[in-house]
């Protein structure tokens, strides 16, 4: 083939060492691009050798440039998001939680109730005393007022739980959208293959973001295209088509379906906002509920028994309790004795003791069923607040776990595909000695044909 076929190895000795230097020069500029993924260009030796007739050609081509990937990595990390999503959330509501429940800056439930037994005790020294009556009444009214606010702020955070939930669904119909589109898109240009690189790894952010929202599997197939299940199985991608989730009242369903999705939706950020909203912050409102009902039955029963200033049998003293869902949304004292301290009835009998002001305020170590527990309400508020603490130091350890999982991953994933400026500015120097070495084949080119030019002279 002679010097012609030189010249056109050389050709492409210097057309792919270009190419590679292109390559090599998009990894250095991506070093800190998010989702990069490194790529390599695939050399390939292409041409004709025929011994025997003494003609010889091999050059040199990249048939594609190839993502650094490791599947099996990516579906780790992925793993990894749902739980990371999962705990950080639920750190982060929880943590709301355990604020009501501070007590360190005063004005807390265990504080409000100390203050009220105690203003019972005092008033069972001086029954007939207008001030501790009043101090009796202020109690009363700062410890229902104390249940109020906080039933309502367990409430505010259960709510916004419940409008990020519907924020999160569309988040995660607009991710599976745009993962259709790309399967689409990805699917055209032939997979894996170089054309599509820049797509694939659009895509992996954008699955690692589905993940990091709610708990997905997935599969790819020999075009290059995902399907995305749900962790009840569901469908949510395929090919280039993503079923829509919608909230139907409090329920997540796929759309124009009866299919109902909450009760399998228990990992990434969404699963978290669920529980909150479901079982956590509700089991606390339970919890608090069932406190002020148990407070106002035992305060009440005990005041109708006794006797007021005026020698009237005592009626209620707190309002009674309606639902049980409401009690300390509801909790107040009662309109007539607001009106007229000398309605409490402080005393057992018309001759105006103060034995029933210290039965009141005894209620505080007696021993009242809970239904979950027999206990004081003061042991009662306290085993609550206690559980508070555990779950909230369970969501911290659960979430440092995985956060030490998932920066072990990430080191992994950096060390496969992630780019080393070193080792990018290794290939550089060697591609770039490939082109120089191309370049001085075309220079041997030359002088043989100037020699073969000359000869024929």
């Amino acid at each position: 083939m002679g010097v012609n076929a030189t010249l056109n190895a050389a050709r492409l000795g210097l057309a792919v060492s270009q190419f590679a230097i292109d390559v090599t020069a998009s990894n250095v500029t991506n070093v800190n691009t998010p989702g990069y993924v490194r790529q390599r260009p695939e050399f390939e030796a292409t041409g004709v050798v025929d011994v025997g007739a003494k003609s010889f050609q091999v050059g040199v081509d990249v048939p594609m440039v190839k993502r650094v990937f490791d599947r099996y990595l990516e579906f780790q990390i992925a793993e990894g998001q749902m739980e990371q999503g999962y705990g950080a959330t639920m750190q982060d509501y929880l943590q709301r939680v355990e604020g009501l429940f501070n007590e360190t800056n005063g004005g807390g439930v265990s504080e409000l109730l100390g203050a009220f037994w105690s203003a019972w005790q005092n008033l069972s020294t001086n029954p007939q005393g207008g001030a501790e009556r009043t101090v009796v009444l202020a109690a009363a009214q700062d410890l229902a007022n104390r249940f109020r606010e906080f039933s309502n702020d367990l409430t505010s955070i259960r709510m916004d739980a419940r409008d990020k939930i519907r924020t999160m669904v569309a988040d995660i119909n607009s991710d599976a959208r745009k993962i259709a589109e790309l399967n689409d898109a990805i699917m055209a240009e032939g997979g894996e293959n170089g054309n599509a690189n820049l797509l694939l790894n659009e895509r992996s952010t954008l699955l690692m973001s589905l993940a990091e929202k709610i708990g997905i599997n997935y599969i790819e197939d020999s075009n290059g295209g995902i399907a995305i299940y749900l962790a009840s199985g569901s469908s949510l991608v395929a090919g280039g088509n993503a079923r829509q989730l919608e909230m139907v009242v409090d329920d997540i369903r796929i759309a124009g379906t009866t299919e109902s999705l909450t009760a399998g939706i228990t990992t990434g950020k969404l699963g978290a906002m669920l529980e909150v909203r479901d079982r956590v912050v509700a089991g606390y409102l339970d919890s608090l509920n069932t406190l002020a009902a148990g407070i106002v039955g035992a305060v009440n029963d005990r005041h109708a028994a006794g006797y007021t200033a005026g020698g009237e049998v005592g009626g209620n003293f707190f309002v009674p309790v309606g639902a049980l869902d409401t009690a300390a949304r509801n909790m107040s004292v009662s309109a007539d004795i607001v009106a007229d301290p000398n309605r409490i009835a402080a005393s057992t009998t018309v001759d105006g003791n103060g034995d029933n002001a210290r039965e009141i305020g005894a209620i505080s170590d007696l021993s009242i069923n809970w239904g979950t527990s027999i206990t004081t309400a003061n042991g009662y508020y306290g085993a609550l607040s206690a559980r508070v603490g555990q779950d909230v130091k369970n969501a911290i350890s659960r979430k440092e776990h995985r956060d030490i999982i998932m920066n072990q991953l990430e080191e992994k994933w950096e060390s496969v595909s992630g780019v080393s400026v070193d080792e990018e500015m290794m290939n550089l120097i060697k591609y770039q000695m490939g082109y120089n070495a191309a370049g001085r084949l075309v220079t041997v080119a030359d002088e043989l044909m100037e020699t073969l030019i000359n000869l024929g002279k």
